[in-house]
């Protein structure tokens, strides 16, 4: 069964409505989601690079 366009759109903007109000009862915005989200992928990567750069060191400090 094929939708005709205006039903295909009037059911996701339902959907994202329903999302938005969610979020807003949550006392959260999506952006603030997507920042989160962002922030701690961030962190993540952070973390990861000292720990490489901290391995590098000591094993260049233990061919010594």
């Amino acid at each position: 069964m094929k939708l005709s366009p205006p039903v295909g759109l009037i059911i996701l903007f339902l959907f994202f409505k329903l999302l938005i109000k969610e979020a807003v009862s949550k006392g959260q915005s999506l952006f603030s989601i997507s920042l989160k989200k962002d922030f701690d992928i961030l962190n993540k990567k952070n973390i990861l690079e000292k720990r490489r750069y901290k391995s590098k060191k000591q094993s260049v400090l233990g061919c010594f």
